[in-house]
């Protein structure tokens, strides 16, 4: 109870439900070596999701009336990437209050960017639960809106997997190529590590809960690493 009364503090909401709190903090590898807990965030997590994807639209949409909707999806993609959602976690130190099994800490599950996003995703879907929209809202505004300037100053919305391409193209005329490392499985959750290479070389890797993500955050990897092909 301790925790949840100083992570209440931390995101300023004070729950009605602590229970529904504590549930958006368990991962799901906890529940196997406690049994008093019977769910972990991964519903919490689909539904923040959600809430968060439209109050970024809505934000998004008042502020930049005249900007078309190709652009605010690609805005929208950035401020709700795995590697952003990571980051405003960690000015929280959201990873501190997380959940984990033995084995998990032991792997620095604390630190792992989709642990953090999705928990952070699970929070704002307990937060809208408990108290809804607006509140969420208020969160939103208080640790995620501030890193639009950022994406915005860095033109962080281009698609990584473009912008790689278009780099590696205009420079050798040719295309990075990807591959997936390897791909784990716990309960109904799948994780990918992807490798991108360029002339057989290993250029970067990404993880991810699936794919695309996987491939975006091989492709950051990558463009933080041209130097070196």
């Amino acid at each position: 109870m301790k925790k949840i009364n100083q992570l209440e503090k931390v995101i300023k909401v004070n729950f009605k439900n602590k229970r529904l709190l504590t549930t958006a903090i368990t991962h799901p590898s906890y529940l196997n070596e406690n049994q008093s807990i019977n769910e972990s965030y991964q519903r919490l997590e689909f539904l923040g999701d959600a809430v968060l994807e439209l109050i970024v639209s809505h934000y998004l949409f008042i502020r930049f009336p005249n900007t078309r909707e190709g652009r605010l999806t690609e805005i929208r993609a950035a401020l709700v990437r795995t590697e952003n959602l990571a980051k405003c976690a960690r000015k929280i130190d959201l990873g501190d209050y997380i959940l984990l099994s033995k084995g998990e800490r032991i792997n620095k599950g604390h630190n792992n960017i989709n642990i953090l996003a999705d928990t952070l995703e699970s929070v704002i879907g307990a937060i809208y639960i408990d108290k809804g929209f607006n509140k969420a809202n208020y969160f939103f505004q208080s640790f995620i809106q501030e890193e639009l300037n950022n994406i915005l100053v860095k033109k962080l919305y281009i698609d990584p997997k473009t912008k790689l391409q278009e780099i590696i193209q205009n420079h050798y005329k040719t295309t990075p190529t990807y591959k997936v490392l390897t791909e784990n499985k716990e309960g109904t959750k799948t994780e990918f590590s992807i490798g991108v290479y360029f002339k057989k070389k290993l250029m970067g890797k990404g993880i991810g809960k699936n794919k695309k993500i996987a491939e975006q955050q091989a492709a950051i990897d990558a463009l933080g690493n041209l130097t070196s092909i």
